[in-house]
């Protein structure tokens, strides 16, 4: 297979179109030909392999050579946006042709394209280039080109399996049964089906719809900390006049301790009728995050 990388640029691989066309001419049928030609594809195996991870190679090797030159070994708080510009670089680079054909090259050419990522991960950390190829990539935080490709084409399978049944085709002519991607995503469901949850099942026969604990965002009537208490009661009980169907609400001023139970809320207590019992702590108070906490606290 012979790739013309300049013809097709970067594109992701995708599915190639099946339509066939068949040309008459009186009742002679005439080479069927296939609509539209795919971007300069020849059938050639191996050859054309060798030759398009050359270039793939080159021309990642030279983005890492232009960021290399402007580079710092100390990245100090820009790293960070350098690593993904870095990884970026080179994906864009690398992001057609590899995934679709990585499976059909060869041990060299996956070698070959393996330096390019372990390149693009020394200049993302900031190594020198004799550190070793796995702690650069585990400093960089990136995969072995190995497991991106592997992961890459089973999500553009189950892609196009969920896309529908003709793609669902596609999807299985690309990758056959005995295909590595096949056989690792059979494995994974097997690893799943198997996998019990931590959760203790329950025992309940029947299950009722019940309402959600509803936290607010904001205080009451805008008020400040520093606000009188007669205000805060006011916009506080107005607040839970708006809430009857909720079980309770929680409010807290921030002073509340992650962990550790506290009073400083208020927490309504829905009663028969329209009556609702108040219990006031330290007044209409702000949401936080730790509204949450307090609410588990105060449930159990």
């Amino acid at each position: 297979m012979e790739v013309s990388a300049e013809k097709t640029e970067h594109k992701l691989f995708c599915a190639r179109e099946t339509n066939l066309l068949s040309l008459k001419v009186g009742e002679a049928v005439l080479k069927e030909v296939r609509a539209p030609k795919t971007l300069g594809l020849t059938v050639q195996p191996h050859r054309g392999l060798s030759k398009h991870a050359l270039s793939v190679k080159e021309a990642a090797g030279t983005r890492l050579m232009q960021l290399g030159a402007v580079a710092s070994p100390e990245w100090g708080p820009e790293r960070e946006k350098l690593r993904a510009f870095c990884v970026a670089l080179v994906r864009a680079k690398m992001c057609y042709g590899v995934a679709s054909r990585w499976f059909d090259a060869s041990l060299s050419d996956r070698e070959r394209l393996d330096r390019v990522r372990a390149q693009a991960a020394r200049a993302a950390a900031g190594i020198p280039k004799a550190a070793n190829r796995e702690d650069a990539l585990r400093e960089a935080r990136l995969k072995p080109i190995n497991e991106a490709v592997r992961r890459r084409a089973l999500e553009y399978y189950i892609c196009l399996k969920a896309k529908g049944p003709t793609h669902a085709k596609v999807a299985d002519s690309i990758f056959p049964p005995e295909h590595p991607i096949r056989v690792r995503l059979a494995k994974a469901q097997r690893l799943c089906s198997t996998i019990g949850g931590a959760e203790k099942p329950h025992d309940a026969t029947v299950l009722q719809l019940v309402m959600r604990v509803h936290f607010n965002a904001a205080t009451p009537g805008g008020l400040k900390a520093d606000a009188p208490d007669k205000d805060k009661k006011a916009h506080t009980i107005g607040r839970v006049r708006r809430f009857r169907d909720f079980d309770y609400q929680v409010w807290t001023d921030g002073s509340v301790v992650p962990d550790v139970p506290s009073g400083a809320g208020a927490l309504v207590h829905p009663k028969e009728g329209l009556r609702e019992k108040v219990e006031l702590g330290a007044g209409s108070l702000a949401c936080s995050y730790r509204t949450e906490r307090v609410a588990a606290e105060e449930a159990r």
